[in-house]
């Protein structure tokens, strides 16, 4: 008979480790994913869709560590992880449109410092 790794033997607590396996490989994957996207494709919009993925996934690796160390048991680290990670989304949507704000303005800067030479 197979067990699952998120499932406790009989008689046995569920441990935080065996509860956050799954998401701390999914968010390594996730991060893999977005770095080998990021690095292979040719068109921009890729490019930026792999650097998002690929902050995601670091982020959440360490979100999801974190949660770990943090949480009581199992039934707290599966309580708090999704609001953790959700946070994890906002953050770095939020660190690349500043990115791209930012890259916008320096691009501006420069044409126009550079019209009036």
């Amino acid at each position: 008979m197979a067990t699952s790794v998120a499932q406790p033997r009989a008689g046995q607590q569920p441990s935080v480790f065996r509860a956050g396996l799954p998401y701390g490989v999914a968010t390594l994957a996730v991060g893999v994913i977005g770095a080998y996207v990021a690095v292979t494709t040719a068109s921009t919009a890729a490019a930026v869709a792999g650097v998002a993925l690929g902050l995601f996934g670091a982020y959440g690796a360490i979100v999801t560590m974190v949660t770990a160390y943090y949480s009581k048991d199992a039934a707290d680290f599966k309580s708090k992880i999704h609001k953790a990670l959700g946070a994890t989304a906002v953050a770095v949507v939020s660190q690349i449109i500043s990115t791209v704000a930012e890259a916008v303005l320096n691009n501006l800067i420069g044409k126009w410092l550079s019209g009036k030479k």
